[in-house]
């Protein structure tokens, strides 16, 4: 009798709480099922779909995904239509880079955002850093002008910083402008995403299958909200102290731009004492934006004339930091 005793504790002992564990795993695979069927809380569209991005990108270096180097792409936007994407020599959409040991007579402009930036939906000869090299060009006949683009999908502050920590300064450029949508970026852009899915063992699992793909995408793309505000402005701050130290060390001059004209908690991120050139789009929010008539319809960014228009506006919020000739 006492050994069925003992016995009986210790199946209980150790069935129950396997049974509960089995059962809340249950329970939590219905309730993502279930979730993820109605799709209302995970809405979201294939532009944020980070599992078929991760196929065409490298994300072998400092945890920034880039294009592969050299290499001509088409791409369809979110509209359904095709645009030509060439990448450059160091991966980033062209103009092609300038000399690293460039003469004291050139000028280089460094552009950095997410597909607003980078040009999603327009040709190479399209993107606001093409347009934008050329009336620079114009204005400076007697300068080699350079506007270097870094935008890439889905970069917000973090990642922007990241570049040009990791890419950007060693060209040692003459200014770097910033893109900035209002408020605290979210740190889980396209990069963020990425890590998620290398370092967790149940992503990694899910990613081998189409279902578990979109599984990832929806969630992520729910998901982005998830974060305290302190620890994004925290997590900035070694980014921004690289580009104080240049813009005091080698004169960097250091600008923001907004396609919704909103600076709001930017002084959170850049302190006072950084002279930062704040340029609006002239577009007084997404509404405002988005009623321009300079988007491609269904899907949300620039077109062609939309580029042109905020090019000429960043090159002259840019006066400032311009060169006198």
């Amino acid at each position: 009798m006492a050994a069925t005793r003992k016995a009986s504790r210790a199946w209980t002992r150790y069935t129950y709480p396997t049974v509960a564990i089995v059962c809340g795993a249950a329970a939590g695979l219905v309730l993502l099922a279930i979730m993820f069927l109605l799709g209302s809380p995970f809405s979201g569209g294939a532009t944020w779909d980070t599992p078929a991005l991760m196929e065409y990108m490298d994300c072998s270096k400092a945890s920034i995904c880039r294009h592969f180097a050299a290499q001509e792409m088409q791409i369809v936007d979110g509209a359904g239509g095709h645009f030509e994407v060439t990448a450059n020599s160091i991966g980033f959409r062209v103009p092609e880079p300038p000399p690293i040991d460039r003469d004291a007579a050139s000028l280089v402009v460094q552009l950095y955002g997410d597909s607003m930036i980078h040009g999603t939906g327009v040709d190479d000869r399209d993107t606001i850093a093409q347009q934008l090299q050329e009336i620079l060009a114009r204005k400076f006949p007697r300068r080699n002008t350079s506007v270097m683009n870094f935008g890439m999908p889905m970069n917000y502050l973090a990642s922007q910083l990241k570049i040009y920590e990791t890419w950007g300064r060693d060209y040692r450029p003459d200014i770097v402008v910033f893109e900035y949508h209002g408020s605290i970026p979210s740190p889980r852009d396209i990069n963020y995403r990425v890590r998620q899915i290398r370092e967790s063992t149940i992503a990694g699992f899910l990613f081998n299958f189409g279902l578990g793909r979109d599984f990832i995408n929806k969630y992520q793309t729910w998901s982005i909200g998830w974060f305290d505000r302190e620890d994004a402005i925290e997590a900035l701050r070694p980014g921004v102290d690289l580009v104080i130290r240049d813009h005091r060390g080698r004169g960097v001059g250091v600008a923001v731009f907004s396609f919704v004209s909103d600076f709001s908690d930017l002084d959170a991120i850049f302190p006072s004492d950084l002279p930062v050139v704040r340029i609006a789009s002239g577009f007084e929010g997404w509404e405002g934006y988005r009623a321009s008539g300079l988007i491609i319809p269904g899907d949300g960014h620039p077109n062609p004339n939309g580029t042109r228009v905020f090019a000429e506006a960043i090159a002259g919020g840019l006066t400032p930091l311009l060169p006198r000739e």
